[in-house]
Order: C-alpha cells, then structure tokens, then sequence
C-alpha cells in the first residue's frame, strides 16, 4: 500500500516499485493508471488482517489519509523459477466513499 500510496513521481518509477507486489491479475488492472489519480498519499498505520480463508488468500485492511483500504493478497510461487511462495497483492480496494 505504501508503494501505491507513493504517487508523487513519474509513472515509469511509480509503477517500476508497484508492479513486481501485483498478482497477474492486478497487473492488468492496474497497469496505465496515472499514479496522479491515486487518492491517498499516506498509510497512516499498520494493516490488520481482516480474512483469511486459507492458506494462500488474505485481506488486509490498511488506514491511509483518506480511508481505510482492503488489500487483497494472495500467497504464489515468486515467478523466478524456484517456486518460494511470496505474498501478491491482487485488488486494492479503496474505502467506500471513494468508489
């Protein structure tokens, strides 16, 4: 989320630090957003987990200057071969008044 949050800067370097966290999934989604449209600029303390109805799925709720976010994660291989699970962020939901 701080990634995200962090949209002071040009696409190419807020998007080089964002994509490698996103699912494939998410990198579709999200890939061409103009991080000047992100709504918040700061996380304002620590997630907590809200779900998690597996072992590979989890939601996190993370408050930020303007609301609380759900981040979606799923746990999969790293994508470098060696198949290590590591956490992927597949949605980020922003706060309801902000849909």
């Amino acid at each position: 989320m701080t990634s995200f949050a962090n949209h002071n800067r040009s696409y190419e370097e807020w998007w080089a630090e964002l994509s490698p966290m996103l699912t494939n999934d998410a990198l579709l989604a999200y890939e061409g957003t103009n991080p000047a449209r992100v709504r918040p600029s700061q996380v304002t303390g620590p997630g907590v987990v809200a779900s998690a109805p597996n072992f590979n799925q989890m939601s996190v709720l993370v408050p930020t200057d303007v609301g609380q976010y759900t981040i979606e994660l799923i746990r999969q291989g790293d994508g470098h071969g060696n198949g290590t699970p590591s956490w992927f962020v597949d949605r980020l939901t922003p706060p309801a008044d902000l849909g």
